[in-house]
């Protein structure tokens, strides 16, 4: 651990106090594998924020193509209306009728897209990113507890070397920065543990609406 992170002491002021817990969590964050959970984390919430954009921009494309296709469905009757009612000039339509299909093609593709996205990717990312967010957490209060630790051990020594010429010495270790870590560690530890059991109910969620196909091919 740290080895710079000096010992508590139960006359530290408040604000000395947080100065202290400011440059642990600040170490606490460069530790490897704090780092690597809070790399894996970003990543699956990024991972989220694009499939959201995904969906918003198939659905908004899929509108479009019904657009298109309502309008170029209207040109093409009318000039079937006035090829068939005997108009004399006629109206080549194999480009339009090419392009209806074309843009029927890639609408049907469009909305399986967007549904496969919205039924299948996002449940899935977001219970990813569920369990990141608590292996982070996890991460975060694992260190905390052996840094408290640490640093309760060398304030223990300390204190018992101050008895030994002062007589008894007590203190109240919730009140120093160990107490406090470890009362932070013991709240990351109910956060993670509230995110896994919410991302392990998602998922059993997610499986009770698979169909029998989509459970190979989501």
């Amino acid at each position: 651990m740290d080895k710079t992170i000096a010992q508590d002491s139960p006359t530290t002021s408040g604000a000395s106090i947080q100065d202290k817990l400011n440059e642990i969590r600040a170490n606490i964050l460069r530790k490897d594998v704090v780092s690597v959970a809070n790399n894996q984390s970003e990543m699956a919430e990024k991972r989220i924020e694009q499939l959201k954009i995904s969906r918003e921009r198939l659905k908004a494309r899929a509108a479009e193509i019904s657009s298109e296709t309502r309008q170029l469905n209207a040109l093409c009757e009318e000039i079937l209306t006035e090829k068939y009612a005997g108009e004399t000039k006629q109206t080549d339509t194999s480009d339009h009728f090419h392009l209806l299909r074309d843009l029927e093609t890639e609408h049907r593709i469009v909305k399986q897209a967007a549904s496969r996205v919205t039924e299948h990717l996002l449940p899935k990312a977001e219970i990813t990113g569920m369990r990141a967010t608590a292996a982070f957490s996890k991460a975060q209060a694992v260190v905390m507890r052996d840094i408290a630790a640490e640093r309760m051990s060398r304030t223990e020594e300390l204190m018992a070397e101050a008895a030994q010429h002062e007589g008894e010495i007590s203190y109240d270790p919730t009140r120093t920065v160990s107490g406090i870590l470890i009362a932070q560690a013991q709240q990351l530890e109910l956060t993670a543990g509230s995110q896994e059991r919410v991302a392990y109910e998602r998922e059993q969620d997610y499986s009770r609406t698979l169909k029998p196909q989509d459970s190979t091919t989501a």
